[in-house]
């Protein structure tokens, strides 16, 4: 039997949302996590970039938070880009929806993004680095924000966040539920659920892969060859060896 969104008890605008935008049938990582965020538990997802990530924690908390104009559920991620693609995808779904959502990153001016605030906004979807910024200036307040997602959270620690993830995690007095979707699951990330999280929930959609086989080759060639040979070798079609 065909699931769909219509199981998890989303709000009327959030499903014609997802019709609008032709998206009919839940993935696998958006069936497992939707009830979880839905229910309020803390949980880990293991799942790759492109199952549908966004929706799977974006869709229940848009569902279930009012509009009171003050950020009340904060994504953390580790780049521009992927603030910018997780905002449009939410502000796409939500467009019929009350709540307001906001992206926040670094390598543009302040401003907008402080005027953005203070004109309200409800969720918040930001990089580590502009957080904090905005943290330190009195332009974010994050006294309210009753969820947390860290979102590709073993890059943001490749990428050497831990300390603001840290950072972020004690400055959420209200903070109810955290939510972890990685890849993969470092040891730093592991420390950092025990220290922050409540019994989470686990849900692991990504199987461990075996390396493909490597065959190995040499060519004889002469020092004076060397380069030509090369530069050869670099030009060939991949072919199976």
């Amino acid at each position: 039997m065909t699931s769909s969104f219509e199981q998890f008890n989303l709000s009327p605008s959030l499903l014609k949302g997802l019709v609008d935008m032709g998206i009919t049938t839940p993935t696998p990582v958006q069936e497992a996590a939707i009830p979880l965020v839905m229910e309020g538990r803390d949980a880990i997802v293991q799942a790759k970039t492109g199952s549908g990530k966004t929706l799977a924690f974006g869709l229940p908390i848009l569902s279930t938070l009012k509009s009171r104009h003050k950020p009340q559920a904060l994504v953390v991620l580790p780049t521009r880009e992927l603030a910018i693609q997780v905002c449009e995808s939410l502000a796409r779904v939500s467009k019929d929806h009350p709540l307001k959502t906001i992206a926040i990153y670094g390598g543009v001016g302040l401003g907008p993004q402080e005027n953005a605030l203070r004109r309200g906004v409800d969720m918040v979807v930001g990089t580590p680095g502009r957080l904090k910024d905005l943290l330190s200036r009195g332009s974010l307040n994050l006294s309210e924000v009753k969820i947390l997602i860290l979102d590709e959270a073993d890059e943001m620690l490749d990428m050497g966040f831990r300390r603001d993830i840290e950072f972020l995690l004690e400055r959420l007095p209200a903070r109810e539920q955290t939510l972890i979707f990685s890849a993969t699951m470092p040891e730093a990330m592991e420390n950092i659920a025990r220290k922050y999280m409540n019994k989470p929930a686990v849900v692991k959609l990504i199987e461990t892969e075996k390396p493909n086989e490597i065959a190995h080759f040499f060519v004889r060639v002469s020092d004076d060859d060397r380069i030509d040979a090369l530069i050869s070798l670099l030009q060939e079609p991949a072919t199976e060896r």
